[in-house]
């Protein structure tokens, strides 16, 4: 909820506003819209909201978190976790992510798709996928030989990188390429990221009001040393 409403007070200010969504099957578009392509099982995208243009144009948000937590070692030798201060949203697309946000312009007939990364600590980046009709074709076609030739059985691992070794790879490829090229349409910064001040905070361990309240005046600078230390602290008097 918070990334849409962060989302939100971004385009809000485009004259763009959040209409809530659900499943969109591909099925239930006019054949034109999904350019004339057939899957051989029902496809459909579910975004985390559409936003809509006041020319009526409406486009797929999809919302990604960065955790603000890490794992590290602790001195007896078990995992522990802590604060991670340096989590941060990711400064480009992330390639796993192009497939799904195409998808969803596909089921959506929309020509832009929107991606949001969102951290707890460190804000968020909205970035800007637009439609490509070619890669579209590229991963209609793997996952039609998918479904022809494991659709009724496990797949082995790598199972494209035999016989189609080179034309996967050039997938894959194209697949990186669209995520270094996404336009980043907005960096917000961790003050301006509406939250609400009775939300439990995000910290290890039992804190008192005070480092309650020093939480929320933390910006992206802020420093959460204490925190972990308080943390391990607790981990090692137990």
């Amino acid at each position: 909820a918070t990334g849409v409403l962060t989302a939100l007070n971004v385009f809000a200010k485009e004259g763009g506003r959040i209409k809530e969504t659900g499943l969109h099957a591909l099925e239930a578009l006019p054949l034109e819209m999904r350019g004339g392509k057939e899957y051989p099982f029902p496809v459909g995208a579910a975004p985390d909201a559409m936003v809509v243009w006041p020319d009526g144009r409406e486009e797929p948000i999809m919302i990604k978190t960065t955790s603000p937590f890490e794992v590290y070692k602790g001195t007896d030798g078990y995992l522990r976790t802590r604060i991670d201060r340096d989590s941060r949203p990711s400064k480009q697309v992330t390639p796993w992510h192009i497939p799904q946000v195409q998808l969803q312009m596909l089921c959506t007939g929309a020509k832009r798709g929107w991606l949001l990364y969102m951290s707890s600590l460190n804000g968020a980046r909205l970035y800007r996928v637009d439609r490509d009709e070619g890669y579209l074709n590229m991963m209609n076609f793997w996952v039609n030989k998918f479904a022809l030739q494991y659709g009724s059985r496990t797949p082995p691992s790598n199972f494209f990188l035999g016989e189609f070794y080179d034309s996967y790879r050039a997938f894959l490829s194209a697949t990186k390429r669209m995520a270094s090229r996404a336009f980043e349409h907005a960096f917000v910064k961790q003050k301006w990221i509406q939250r609400s001040p009775l939300n439990t905070p995000f910290f290890v361990g039992n804190l008192d009001d005070s480092n309650v309240e020093r939480e929320y005046e933390l910006n992206a600078e802020g420093d959460y040393a204490d925190y972990n230390a308080e943390a391990d602290s607790q981990y090692a008097d137990g």
